[in-house]
């Protein structure tokens, strides 16, 4: 399965103001056999989990209240240059979406895949993840 070395799963935090995108995440990351070990409504909650929780990958909105996406990734890389981070978004904005992946991101989902597509591509980073370990 995608375990790290030493058995241990991969940890995923998410981080989404929208409660229902959180559970199709989680059931997509529990489909691949990781541990979901936080979740945050907003990027100041999503800092503090991040700290607290120490993932190895984090899922991040990049449309929330209080600090969006683009501004927590930002946080995120200047405090761990090594924060593995997957972006998501409805937005059709490509400009969002290019300054995530120039901020750091490693890809983007959008909402709007299916629940296959969505495990598909969480797949490749979850194998990268067990094998770096």
């Amino acid at each position: 399965m995608n375990e790290q070395a030493g058995g241990e799963k991969v940890r995923v935090i998410i981080i989404d103001d929208d409660e229902l995108m959180r559970r199709v995440v989680v059931a997509a990351l529990l489909s691949l056999d990781c541990e979901v070990v936080g979740e945050a409504g907003d990027g100041e909650e999503g800092i503090e989990l991040y700290r607290d929780a120490n993932p190895d990958l984090v899922m991040l909105d990049i449309r929330m209240p209080n600090m969006n996406g683009i501004e927590l990734l930002e946080a995120l890389s200047e405090e761990d240059s090594e924060a593995y981070v997957v972006m998501m978004t409805f937005l059709e904005d490509e400009g969002s979406v290019q300054d995530a992946m120039i901020g750091g991101a490693k890809d983007y989902l959008r909402k709007s895949m299916s629940m296959q597509e969505m495990v598909a591509r969480l797949e490749r980073h979850v194998t990268r993840l067990s094998c770096a370990a």
